[in-house]
């Protein structure tokens, strides 16, 4: 159903100026609604890279002007995309305040739009029944505004949900609670690195989401801190240059344990290394956080921005999912307090889920708005649990996976690490027995009792000492006669070739476990699942 809107059309007030408040505020400019929009910071100065879905090109794309400089800058090089065969644009990947500064750039052409930005402002009061807020201005002083519609674009902070809720009718209440699929792990980071002056360095794929992890990694991986049983979830992106390189991931548990900022973000340096290295091929001793020079005391504007960029070049994180009850609610008179991207829920960011969401909310709330002012509360309720339901999915998925994948892979590693086991047997040497006791006596994949990093150190020794005894065989003394030598040396040879290729094999086939993990990931969610059971059952709310 639609709300009954007001008579005369007052003014939409936006909280928020990330993707998914801007795009609301252009939308409602286009369609001629006045905008109040209000943000409480004086620039943008969010540094992530992020994946940029279709539709969110698409939308960014119908805004281009071929004839502006800046539009060209910003999508042919702020903007990374790879063109079709057919002329068309990929998916892409940019930065988040490049996109807030296309987004404002547009919004200032438009004259019916109200712009409140900087530390001083702020809203400051709402009250539903009479759809009015209260604004603090610049100079301190409090303006009391009517609005028609409120759109809380605010991030996952909620403040100004938060102040809807001071109301005394319960009925305006919005109350966040913990969704039922969560990550799999809760410690994360992010860190923006950059290419040493001076070095040049191959050219690498735009993004990388883990794929490229092989059995080999998990040991460094562990020596950073990692200590679970399967490979950490990153995302690394570059820019067009090929200069800078943005992580984003899992982090192991220690980092967010560590108190002082300046460690962490060394950690966290030293983290996102290894994954670049990994994921696209570069020395880990070729980049590193940006070093910049100092910013001179008299400028205090500049030095604050300057540390809260240096700040935001390393983040570490517990990332928990809660969505909101409602998407929007009805005011006194007739209008909507609606919810926009992280507002209404977190975004996992390992989806895609946190910018193109909150620019779909925004498209769709404006959408929601009736010719006559009304706001079409179905509607956009209805967007939101498609959104919500999108995301559940695909958690869902990556969680327990097609029933058939978890068998496969577990049948291929048997028949991989049999190959293994039958060549160590065939070896005459004590040191070699002793370690393929170790490995045949401990719990095989597939059962309950299965340890796949107890495994995993298991099959590494092995491995070793198989690779020592063959080379101690190649380099023995020739024996008597020339053809009994290069027989064996043949021999040894040959049996390195095979090993090395059985142990890549086996390597592989527990790699391809680690990736998939079934049986940790329905382990995480079964306890999740006893954890919000209980948290409902105590009717516990953020």
């Amino acid at each position: 159903m639609a709300s009954k809107g007001p008579t005369q059309p007052e003014p939409i007030v936006i909280v928020g100026m990330g993707p998914g408040g801007l795009t609301a505020a252009l939308e409602a400019a286009k369609k001629g609604i006045p905008v109040i929009i209000v943000e409480n910071r004086d620039y943008f100065s969010r540094v992530q890279r992020l994946h940029g879905d279709g539709r969110t090109f698409e939308f960014l794309d119908s805004l281009r002007d071929s004839t502006d400089p800046d539009d060209t800058k910003f999508f042919e090089h702020q903007c990374y995309r790879e063109k079709r065969a057919d002329g068309s644009y990929a998916d892409g990947v940019v930065e988040v305040k490049d996109v807030q500064a296309f987004l404002l750039r547009k919004l200032k052409k438009y004259q019916n739009v109200d712009i409140r930005m900087g530390k001083q402002q702020g809203i400051t009061a709402i009250d539903p029944d009479t759809q009015t807020v209260s604004l603090k201005k610049d100079d301190g002083t409090i303006e009391s505004v009517k609005f028609s519609h409120v759109l809380a674009a605010d991030g996952a902070r909620r403040g100004v949900t938060a102040l809807l809720n001071q109301s005394q009718d319960a009925k305006y209440h919005i109350a966040h609670q913990m969704m039922a699929m969560q990550p799999r792990q809760t410690q994360v980071g992010t860190a923006a690195l950059e290419v040493k002056p001076g070095v040049t360095i191959p050219n690498t794929p735009p993004e990388s989401s883990g794929t490229n992890f092989e059995f080999e990694h998990m040991k460094p991986l562990r020596e950073l801190g990692w200590d679970q049983d399967y490979f950490p979830k990153v995302r690394v992106f570059r820019d067009e240059e090929n200069s800078k390189f943005f992580f984003s991931g899992e982090v192991p548990k220690s980092i967010l344990r560590i108190q002082n900022k300046q460690v962490q973000q060394q950690a966290l340096e030293s983290w996102a290394k290894l994954i670049i290295s990994i994921e696209m091929g570069i020395k880990p001793q070729d980049i590193a956080l940006p070093i910049k020079s100092g910013v001179t005391s008299n400028d205090a504007q500049r030095a604050a921005r300057a540390k809260e960029k240096s700040n935001l070049r390393t983040t570490a994180f517990e990332l928990t999912l809660a969505s909101a009850d409602k998407s929007a609610v009805t005011l006194g008179q007739g209008g909507a307090f609606a919810l926009i991207g992280d507002a209404y829920k977190n975004a996992n960011f390992f989806y895609g889920h946190g910018m193109n969401d909150a620019i779909q909310d925004g498209r769709k709330a404006i959408e929601s708005i009736q010719s006559d002012h009304t706001f079409d509360f179905t509607a956009y309720d209805a967007h939101q649990a498609r959104q919500l339901k999108t995301l559940n999915t695909r958690m869902r998925l990556e969680a327990f996976g097609p029933e058939t994948n978890l068998p496969r892979v577990i049948g291929q590693m048997e028949i991989e690490i049999e190959k293994l086991t039958k060549m160590a047997k065939k070896m005459n040497d004590d040191n070699v027995k002793e370690a393929l006791v170790i490995v045949e006596k401990m719990a095989k994949p597939g059962t309950d009792e299965f340890n796949p990093a107890q495994y995993a150190t298991g099959l590494e020794n092995l491995q070793k000492i198989m690779h020592q005894y063959i080379q101690k065989k190649m380099a023995e003394p020739p024996k008597k006669g020339l053809l009994n030598h290069f027989g064996d040396h043949s021999k040894f040879s040959s049996m390195m070739s095979e090993f090395t290729t059985m142990a890549t094999d086996a390597n592989k086939a527990l790699a391809a476990y680690y990736k998939f993990n079934n049986t940790t990931a329905q382990s995480w969610a079964e306890q999740l699942r006893e954890k919000v059971q209980s948290q409902r059952d105590n009717k516990h709310k953020l």
